[in-house]
């Protein structure tokens, strides 16, 4: 509803769903990325308060529980840090849940600063992060796609970086260890064009 983000609790039956009341996540929000976290039975959803720009923006993350058919949000806890200048908003965030570690793995993009990602630590509503990392000097130019691989214990992040005005299709592989994250050297994945665009991923366990 405009760029509201709202949230309602579906539920299944054969080839049917039913939904409960929708709730308001944040009146003025983007790009929207919804992580289950398994240890807490809670759902983590991120994405970038767009109510205003620099020297305001930043993206933020809220924790929703679930009972019945109604669904419930803790208050917003800012992730990125606040944006001082226009280059600095931040960009086509995504989350994932580290099953190993029990931690959130939240990413942004900074047109002027590159690719940033950083943990979160869960407790209740709260959500506290470490230092964030630069992984690419270079900016994401669209969505990326962010998923835990759960059997090596590592995240993986493809993305579109726009290098010197080529479009590079892109992959990263990242470890949390305890509230920080440490990445090896980015790849690219072709064909390179112009027509490379938002990514997604999904784990196959």
């Amino acid at each position: 509803i405009g760029s509201s983000a709202y949230a309602k609790v579906g539920t299944v039956s054969g080839t049917s769903i039913s939904f409960g009341s929708e709730v308001q996540i944040n009146s003025s929000a983007g790009q929207v990325s919804v992580a289950y976290i398994t240890t807490a039975g809670k759902f983590c959803v991120y994405y970038q308060d767009s109510s205003a720009g620099y020297p305001s923006a930043h993206t933020e993350a809220r924790i929703a529980t679930i009972s019945g058919t109604s669904v419930s949000f803790g208050s917003a806890n800012q992730i990125s840090p606040t944006s001082s200048a226009a280059d600095e908003l931040p960009n086509y965030g995504r989350s994932a849940y580290d099953t190993k570690n029990d931690k959130m793995i939240f990413t942004w993009s900074e047109s002027g600063d590159g690719s940033h990602a950083v943990v979160g630590t869960v407790s209740c509503t709260s959500i506290s992060t470490g230092t964030a990392v630069n992984f690419d000097g270079e900016s994401v130019s669209a969505d990326m796609g962010v998923v835990f691989d759960e059997n090596v214990g590592k995240v993986f992040i493809s993305y579109k970086a726009d290098v010197s005005g080529t479009n590079l299709r892109k992959f990263i592989i990242g470890t949390v260890s305890g509230t920080s994250i440490s990445f090896n050297t980015e790849d690219d994945f072709g064909p390179n064009n112009a027509s490379a665009s938002k990514h997604t991923t999904v784990y196959d366990s």
